[in-house]
Parts: C-alpha cells; sequence; structure tokens
C-alpha cells in the first residue's frame, strides 16, 4: 500500500540529497509498487505511537514539507507516476508534481 511511515519519508528525504549530488540524472520518476501509489499515511504506526502520536505526526509533516520545494529545486523534471489508488500524504505529494 506504500503508506507513508516515517522510514519511507527518510528515504524520500535522502533521494533528493543522492539524486543532487549525480550529475548523470536527467528526470526522477516518483512511483508506487504494485497496485497502488500511496494510502497516505502509515496508520499501523500511527496507532504505534499512542500518546506519542502529534509528535510522530509533526516530525514525520516538517520533513515531508521541507521535500516538497527540494523536489521543485532540482536541476531536471521530477514525474510522479500515479498508478491504482492515491490518498492522505500521497495525494499531496502526487500533487506537487
Amino acid at each position: 500500500m506504500n503508506a507513508l511511515s516515517t522510514s519511507v519519508v527518510n528515504v524520500l528525504a535522502g533521494v533528493i540529497a543522492d539524486v543532487e549530488r549525480d550529475g548523470s540524472i536527467r528526470a526522477l520518476p516518483l512511483r508506487g509498487e504494485g497496485r497502488m501509489f500511496s494510502c497516505g499515511g502509515d496508520i499501523e504506526e500511527m496507532v504505534a505511537a499512542g500518546d506519542a502520536l502529534s509528535t510522530l505526526v509533526d516530525d514525520e509533516l516538517r520533513v515531508a514539507e521541507s521535500m516538497i520545494p527540494q523536489f521543485a529545486s532540482l536541476p531536471f523534471p521530477v514525474v510522479c507516476a500515479v498508478q491504482g489508488a492515491v490518498a492522505g500524504g500521497g495525494l499531496g505529494l502526487a500533487l506537487a508534481f
């Protein structure tokens, strides 16, 4: 379902740094694995956070919100290939491109 867990959001943020350093990249396609682009936030992770849910969400949103301008400033096109369903933060990511 390609949930946007803390680890996935951090990996996406790391991708930006990696592709910025690689001068051979001409375009960056983003796509989901399987039949769905993204279901949005990771509900299991949110439930497991319990009382720390607001901190978890705040931390993820801070990283995610900084990613969009970083993706937009890349010197090549970023193309979001949306297949299947998309919701929540996954929709926000898809609409950014």
